[in-house]
């Protein structure tokens, strides 16, 4: 496949630029800044996603995207680029598979709200950000219709450690409590090379903190 990775250099971007790269697909790690150590055979690209102008090139350039960004993170920052690229993405599809990745806050509660609304779900920056990101969730909910889309959120604690190559899989609500970086990128190139949950949401987490099996 020809992968392009918005927010390539990122903690979980990069992981799964990495992935893919190993997995012999044709990877394209795009971002707003180019990181000093770009992967050999990785093809590096400097764009800020915002740009529909560019986000189109990007996509008319690969079939599959994979979309690891998040809001504006610095105090009072803005946040329409991040749900204006969202939108984007999906209205430009045109038959291309997407994956976005998300966040824990939207994942649900025994009581089916969200993790985000529970105490200390989400804390100080985060509780905005994921609220944000909540919202392009539901965006996508919405007017994803026949697109080729999915949905991927991480447990609580996603860090870099080590890549075991299993996870546990579960759809609106969390199956454990972390994951590292490498687990979830194998769970995302899984489910680009194979399917398994076109037009919905789902979640994984590490096998060793599963909650159920």
């Amino acid at each position: 496949m020809r992968i392009a990775v918005l927010g390539g250099s990122g903690m979980i971007g990069s992981a799964i630029v990495t992935e893919a790269h190993d997995r012999g697909h044709e990877v394209t790690a795009v971002s707003r800044s180019i990181a000093a150590d770009a992967r050999s055979g990785v093809t590096a690209q400097q764009t800020d996603v915002s740009d529909r102008t560019a986000l189109r090139t990007i996509i008319a350039d690969h079939d599959t995207i994979v979309s690891a960004t998040v809001p504006d993170r610095s105090e009072g920052g803005d946040h329409v680029p991040y749900l204006a690229t969202i939108k984007h993405l999906l209205d430009d599809l045109d038959g291309r598979m997407l994956l976005v990745v998300g966040g824990f806050g939207s994942l649900l509660q025994p009581n089916g709200e969200e993790q985000r609304d529970r105490p200390g779900g989400s804390v100080g920056k985060y509780r905005r950000e994921a609220a944000t990101v909540a919202a392009g969730l539901a965006y996508i909910r919405a007017n994803g219709g026949d697109r080729r889309w999915t949905y991927l959120c991480p447990p609580f604690m996603i860090k870099p450690s080590e890549r075991t190559g299993t996870y546990a899989v579960g759809d609106d609500h969390p199956v454990g409590t972390e994951i590292s970086t490498q687990d979830f990128a194998v769970a995302v190139l899984d489910e680009l090379e194979h399917p398994a949950h076109l037009g919905r949401r789902f979640t994984v987490a590490g096998v060793e903190t599963e909650q159920s099996q």
